[in-house]
């Protein structure tokens, strides 16, 4: 099986590694059905104006921590940043559309679309009662940039350990680090990271794979 990434963003880090300072452009859209008075799901504990600084939010948590892991250091003099806008454009480097679903499961990530139930009661991160949206948002980008989903350890990429958790501050979790590590590498080292079949006695030998992506393929 292929290992999961963002091609761009992996593209865009291995740039800085060649010492070019890089933006990677994340743009979004919270549909209106958040809202409607029938698949909408604005309550007491979450307004409409909410649901917005929440998605927001998710998104810059992440822009934080690989900002935050991208940095110019003393092997690679140069830095990875990011930029949020609130439109989905074709020049974006991520588009992620925010909307609702009727379905049973709180949360299915898919097409660069984030659905959240209409039958789940939902909270801002401020309240008590109800499902933080924050923390649900935050998963699923995370899946966007080509993060696994778990249900090993207790993270933010663990939807079942998700709803005690406090998200807001990426850095500091070990697990969610290594994960962007194996996916991504670090800037302690200037060469790319391609992703590819690594085994020369295999039948789609990647020469210039630089990390196997298991997809090695062995005909008789």
């Amino acid at each position: 099986m292929a290992i999961n990434y963002n091609s761009k963003l992996l593209d865009t880090i291995n740039k800085v590694r060649e010492g070019k300072d890089q933006s990677f452009t994340i743009g979004y859209n919270v549909s209106n059905s958040f809202f409607d008075s029938k698949s909408g799901i604005v309550n007491p504990n979450l307004s409409a104006e909410n649901i917005r600084e929440e998605a927001v939010k998710s998104i810059q948590v992440w822009a934080n921590t690989f900002s935050a892991m991208y940095a110019s250091n003393k092997k690679v003099k140069a830095s990875l940043s990011f930029k949020i806008v609130n439109t989905v454009d074709n020049k974006n480097d991520l588009n992620i559309q925010f909307t609702t679903s009727s379905s049973s499961e709180s949360l299915n990530v898919s097409n660069n679309i984030v659905k959240i139930s209409n039958k789940d009661v939902w909270k801002s991160s401020d309240k008590i009662i109800g499902k933080n949206i924050f923390n649900y948002f935050t998963h699923a980008v995370g899946r966007l940039l080509g993060l696994n989903a778990n249900k090993t350890f207790k993270s933010v990429m663990n939807l079942s350990s998700i709803r005690s958790l406090d998200v807001s501050n990426l850095i500091t979790n070990t697990k969610v680090i290594n994960n962007i590590k194996i996916k991504y590498g670090t800037l302690r080292y200037s060469y790319p990271i391609v992703f590819g079949c690594t085994d020369p006695k295999s039948n789609n030998y990647n020469p210039k794979a630089t990390r196997s992506d298991k997809s090695c393929v062995y005909k008789n």
